[in-house]
């Protein structure tokens, strides 16, 4: 027993497979011919029920060409043996399956499949059943500029996403107030300046009186005039 028929689950002496194996080969082959491609062909989903009732029964390995021709494909008893008809009709059957597979995953994990020069359907998985159709994960090379971390999942990107909206949001208003108390400094110190720059000054110092009387009485009166406008003036120096 070779290592296919292992995994296949093929009983000793080619008899009949186990109810379990059965199950599972009939559960696959009625999801291959549920395919469209087998649907238009009607001939080839007829000959791959009748190579799978045959395999189940032990009997597929006995299968001839002849029987194959008009048993499983509906050719008349008087059928040329010389006719290749059933043999292009298998090599139809082992692309059709190929296609399938390729397009279209197990049922369960093992695929339908015939090796050349024989009429037992066999299941297998498929790197074992087609290898041309296998690639492992590792095989498969990654898109350029792809680079292969953990991807961040939606829910945290979106709260990201939100969190930095907030902290430019408050950043702005921040910015703002500050620019307008930086500007309201600015404009009141240089509105001081200028109120500064254009107040009258007044000095005044004292008046040296003279010698008679009527002068002492003079810079008297003199000094009374200027303490009495010094209100008028916003800034003044008294020496």
């Amino acid at each position: 027993m070779d290592n296919d028929d292992n995994t296949a689950g093929v009983a000793a002496n080619g008899g009949a497979r186990p109810a379990g194996m059965a199950y599972a080969m009939r559960a696959e082959a009625q999801a291959v011919l549920d395919d469209a491609v087998f649907r238009r062909s009607p001939i080839i989903a007829k000959l791959l029920r009748f190579l799978i009732e045959e395999t189940l029964a032990g009997r597929s390995h006995l299968l001839k060409s002849f029987t194959v021709a008009v048993d499983g494909l509906g050719r008349p008893a008087d059928f040329d043996v010389g006719d290749s008809y059933a043999r292009v009709q298998m090599g139809r059957l082992r692309k059709m399956l190929q296609s399938h597979y390729a397009e279209h995953g197990p049922v369960d994990n093992l695929c339908l499949y015939l090796q050349h020069g024989s009429y037992t359907v066999k299941l297998a998985q498929l790197a074992t059943a087609y290898p041309t159709l296998y690639r492992p994960l590792s095989a498969i090379p990654l898109p350029t500029g792809h680079t292969a971390s953990l991807p961040t999942t939606p829910d945290v990107k979106a709260k990201h996403s939100k969190t930095f909206r907030l902290r430019a949001r408050y950043m702005g208003v921040l910015v703002g107030i500050l620019a307008t108390i930086i500007f309201g400094l600015l404009w009141q110190a240089n509105t001081l300046a200028k109120s500064t720059s254009l107040s009258p000054i007044l000095e005044t110092g004292p008046v040296g009186a003279g010698s008679g009387k009527n002068a002492t009485k003079l810079a008297r009166l003199v000094e009374a005039s200027f303490d009495d406008g010094l209100p008028r003036f916003k800034m003044s120096r008294v020496r």
